[in-house]
């Protein structure tokens, strides 16, 4: 379970990585927050 730093809402699996077009995709762990789009880290606290 994921939950949003900025807006609160939790999610069971992110839909989507935060940055697809950033160089760093590859390895890079962010998220997007599917109701606000906010990228975090996962943390799998809820």
């Amino acid at each position: 379970m994921y939950k949003c730093t900025l807006c609160g809402h939790k999610f069971e699996e992110p839909d989507e990585k935060a940055c697809k077009s950033c160089p760093l995709a590859g390895n890079c762990k962010q998220i997007k927050c599917p109701n606000c789009s906010y990228d975090l880290i996962p943390t799998g606290d809820a």
